[in-house]
C-alpha cells in the first residue's frame, strides 16, 4: 500500500501540473490562473514539509526549507512542464481550427531555462553542491542550528 500511494503522491506532485495547466488552458483560465492553479499542489507539499520541521526548529528557520535544491528542482520542473503544456494545447487547439501560433519565445524560453537549470543543477556533483550552498546560507542566517 506504501509503494502504491506513495508513488500515486510523488506523481501528483511532480507531473500534476502538466494535468493541471492544460485543463485550465483548455478550460480558458487567464497565464496567471493556470500559473496558480500548477503551482497549488507543489507549493502545498513544500508549505507540509515546512511544517514538519516546525517540531525540531524554528519557524523562521524552518521557511528557509522552501529554498531547499529539491524544492528548487520542483518548481524548476513545474515552469517546464507549464511551457510543454502551452505547446501541446496550442497544437490540440490549432487542429480544431483556431488561428494560434504554436511555438512562441515565451514557452520555448521557459522550456530551455528550466531544463537548463535542472540538468546543470544535477551535473554539478548530482546536487551535492547545490546542498552545500543551500547549507552555508543557513550556517549564515541561523548559525550552527541543533
Amino acid at each position: 500500500m506504501a509503494g502504491l500511494f506513495g508513488t500515486t503522491y510523488f506523481i501528483s506532485i511532480a507531473f500534476g501540473a502538466l494535468y493541471v495547466y492544460t485543463t485550465a488552458y483548455v478550460r480558458g483560465a487567464s497565464l496567471p490562473e493556470r500559473f496558480l492553479a500548477s503551482f497549488i499542489t507543489p507549493l502545498g507539499w513544500m508549505t507540509k514539509e515546512v511544517f514538519v520541521l516546525t517540531a525540531s526548529h524554528p519557524f523562521s528557520e524552518c521557511l528557509y526549507w522552501y529554498f531547499n535544491p529539491l524544492n528548487l528542482w520542483l518548481a524548476f520542473f513545474v515552469l517546464f512542464e507549464m511551457g510543454a503544456a502551452t505547446l501541446i494545447v496550442r497544437a490540440v487547439l490549432k487542429r480544431r481550427g483556431e488561428e494560434v501560433k504554436i511555438v512562441t519565445a515565451a514557452p520555448v524560453a521557459a522550456i530551455l531555462a528550466s531544463l537548463l537549470f535542472i540538468v546543470f543543477l544535477f551535473a554539478w556533483g548530482k546536487g551535492e553542491n547545490v546542498y552545500v550552498i543551500f547549507l552555508e546560507g543557513y550556517r549564515f542566517l541561523f548559525g550552527s542550528g541543533t
